[in-house]
C-alpha cells in the first residue's frame, strides 16, 4: 500500500510554481504565471502550456507590457518548471520554448501563452533517416539520445550482437576446442561472452538495472 509523503518539512510553506529561464530563476516570470498545464504522453514526451499575464506593475506604480521586448521569453529559450516548497522546489518539466501566442481579451489584461517541449520534441523534428555502420542497436540508441542530451536506459539491445552477430566466432571457437587449439576467434568469442555475462549480472543484481 502506497503512502503519501509531504513535499516540505515545514508546516506552512509557499507552493507557488517557480520558473527558471536558461537555468536561472526568474521572479518576474514566476509571479506573472496565471495558469499552467504539464502533460506527458504515453511515448514519454512531455509538453507544457504556460499562460502569463502580459501586464505588469512598475516601481513607480504604473503598468507596462511585461514581455513585449522579447528579452525573457523567445523561441528556443530553455525553460524549467518547479513546484512544491519554494525553498526546496521539485522539477516538473524541463524543455525549450517552441511556440508563443499573444491573447487579447476585451476588458481584461493581455496574456501570453508559452508552449514548450522537452528534448524528445527535438527528436520529432530531427532528420528521420540515418545510416549507421558497425554499430549495435544499443550503440545506435545511445548515439541518437546523446545528440539530444538524453540519457537512455538500454536493456537487451546488445543480445543480437552477443549471439547472432558473434555466432561465427562462437562456432569457430567450438571447432578449435575439438582440436585443442586456440585462435583469435577463441579470444573474440570469450571476450564477447564475458562482456555480455557481466552486463546481464550488472543489470539484474546492481543499481544499473
Amino acid at each position: 500500500m502506497s503512502t503519501e509523503t509531504s513535499v516540505s518539512r515545514s508546516a506552512v510553506y509557499r507552493a507557488r510554481p517557480t520558473l527558471r529561464l536558461a537555468g536561472q530563476a526568474d521572479a518576474r516570470v514566476s509571479e506573472l504565471l496565471v495558469e499552467m498545464c504539464v502533460a506527458e504522453t504515453e511515448g514519454g514526451m512531455s509538453t507544457a502550456e504556460l499562460r502569463f499575464s502580459n501586464w505588469a506593475s512598475t516601481i513607480d506604480g504604473s503598468a507596462e507590457a511585461a514581455f513585449e521586448d522579447g528579452s525573457r521569453l523567445t523561441l528556443g529559450t530553455a525553460i524549467s518548471v518547479h513546484a512544491g516548497d519554494e525553498t526546496q522546489p521539485r522539477e516538473l518539466f524541463r524543455g525549450v520554448v517552441s511556440g508563443l501566442e499573444a491573447e487579447f481579451v476585451q476588458g481584461g489584461a493581455p496574456e501570453l501563452v508559452v508552449l514548450a517541449e522537452d528534448a524528445l520534441g527535438r527528436a520529432r523534428m530531427a532528420r528521420r533517416t540515418r545510416l549507421f555502420t558497425d554499430r549495435s542497436p544499443a550503440d545506435v540508441v545511445r548515439a541518437v539520445a546523446g545528440e539530444l542530451g538524453l540519457r537512455p536506459a538500454v536493456q537487451g539491445l546488445d543480445t543480437p550482437v552477443a549471439t547472432w552477430a558473434a555466432w561465427p566466432f562462437h562456432r569457430a571457437m567450438a571447432l578449435n576446442l575439438r582440436h585443442r587449439q586456440a585462435t583469435m576467434d577463441t579470444l573474440v568469442s570469450i571476450g564477447v561472452a564475458a562482456a555480455y555475462a557481466w552486463s546481464l549480472w550488472a543489470l539484474v543484481f546492481t543499481s544499473a538495472g
